[in-house]
């Protein structure tokens, strides 16, 4: 087990090694909207860290993940640089250890845990390597299950709708996953105990229904787009899940589909069912274009976490299955309980020497580097907590704001907007139009390209402040 965990270790931290900043825009995102909350003082009532003023309607949904960040910052101390390079890969080994305890005692933990310390990372659908809500809660799905499956009594019931009720502040999708994945197994178990489905069927719901005068806003707007046709993202495709997986794991997918299908137990069957809803979902998105987006994109990430736990039963079913065919009643059975665990070891290293190397070659951006992290810092020693708004490359708009606290003209989230436009067009011409300074109540100039306007003062290396005059 410790071995896995290191290997989850390593897969986690494959796009830090030599990058000490937040990787992803949703990185930095996050780190703006926790800094928010800690200036503030209050979850409530938040200003828009990147342009002042009201945020817009989903920008601050996941305000239970930016407080866990901000407690991280400021009553444990930690740097934010810290908890961005090294906490990803804390809360992976939790995940790890989560599933291995989840599975133990149906017989295939150390095989499902050893398959999720493989799960990717990319900037598409996240994953583990990065701090972000959806891979935090991915803790959360073993643990539901863990809890539904052994603890059925009212404290488990409670337990589960803290869970889901603090995820609907935290990550609202990953909540709604989690009761697509348990609800077949509280459906299944009606007949054998259904005081217990009763209770964690309403201890699955009633989070919701508590919540949704607080969010009634956002709800309402979620569910307006399900008709809507949507285009599919580049970054997120379907058909690239069998690729991701690696074709022994997906082998061992089936072969688990397999070994659930003849010899059922409700609780593994359970399982099956909840990834085969969760599957629909994805596939309804991607061949029609209807449903809800966010549930599209981060729905990949559950599928995978489920079918690298169904390649785990399968990989147990593989290396203990008892073989009484004719074939083998000539052989010891000692020696054939060696050749089934020496098969095991085998697809073992065939799926770390296949996998690994594919984590590795993943690529990912960064958007910034040492300099401008640099320059952020003696910006906001200098500058922060001031009324001032600020014009940086659109690219880097995001972690600015996140690293000084200040305003900026504009940010890219996923393609660049006419004002980004109007902006690299700016700094290109060498900032000379000091009419779109004016303009647009600019007071500070970062760009590492040249500048030449008269009316901006140099203060430091690629700082620049509007003269008064």
């Amino acid at each position: 087990m410790i071995l896995i965990v290191v290997l989850g270790n390593y897969i986690a931290w494959i796009p830090r090694q030599n990058y000490i900043y937040p990787l992803h825009l949703d990185e930095w995102f996050g780190m703006a909207c926790a800094r928010q909350i800690l200036t503030q003082g209050s979850a409530v009532d938040l200003i828009d860290p990147f342009y002042g003023g009201q945020p817009w309607l989903f920008q601050f949904a996941e305000r239970g993940f930016h407080l866990l960040l901000g407690v991280l910052h400021k009553i444990c101390g930690l740097d934010w640089l810290l908890i961005f390079r090294y906490i990803p890969s804390f809360i992976f080994s939790m995940v790890i250890l989560a599933t291995y305890i989840m599975g133990k005692r149906r017989g295939f933990g150390l095989e499902s845990a050893f398959f999720i310390s493989l799960l990717p990372t990319t900037v598409g659908i996240l994953g583990p390597a990065f701090l972000v809500p959806v891979a935090t809660g991915l803790l959360f799905i073993p643990l539901s299950l863990f809890i539904i499956h052994n603890i059925n009594n009212w404290k488990g019931s409670i337990v589960l709708a803290l869970f889901i009720l603090y995820l609907l502040s935290f990550h609202a999708y990953t909540a709604v996953a989690i009761v697509v994945i348990c609800f077949p197994y509280l459906l299944l178990n009606i007949k054998e105990d259904w005081k217990s489905s009763v209770r964690f069927g309403v201890a699955s719901l009633l989070p919701f229904l508590l919540s949704y005068p607080f969010a009634s806003r956002y709800v309402v707007q979620v569910l307006a787009g399900i008709f809507d046709l949507h285009a599919i993202s580049i970054h997120v495709d379907f058909p690239w899940l069998v690729d991701s997986l690696g074709y022994v794991t997906f082998g061992m997918c089936l072969v688990g589909v397999f070994f659930i299908s003849i010899r059922p137990n409700k609780r593994i069957f359970s399982l099956l069912v909840g990834f085969i809803i969760l599957l629909l979902f994805i596939m309804l998105y991607y061949q029609f274009h209807y449903g809800i987006t966010g549930l599209y994109e981060r729905g990949l990430l559950y599928a995978l976490l489920i079918a690298n736990i169904i390649a785990g039963v399968g990989l147990a079913a593989l290396r203990k299955m008892e073989l009484n065919y004719s074939l083998f009643t000539s052989i010891p059975r000692r020696i054939v309980q060696y050749g089934q665990m020496i098969l095991a070891g085998m697809l073992i290293i065939l799926v770390v020497i296949t996998l690994v190397p594919q984590r590795q070659s993943t690529p990912y951006y960064k958007m910034i580097d040492e300099r401008d992290y640099q320059a952020f810092c003696w910006i906001r020693e200098h500058y922060g907590g001031q009324n001032i708004k600020a014009l940086i490359d659109p690219w880097k708009g995001t972690a600015f704001s996140a690293v000084t606290g200040l305003r900026i003209t504009s940010r890219i989230i996923m393609t660049p907007t006419e004002i980004d436009h109007e902006i690299y067009e700016f700094l290109d011409s060498e900032c000379q139009n000091t009419t779109f300074l004016v303009d647009n109540e600019i007071s500070l100039v970062y760009t590492r390209q040249s500048c030449s306007n008269p009316n901006l003062i140099l203060v430091h290396d690629n700082v620049y402040i509007i003269r008064d005059d």
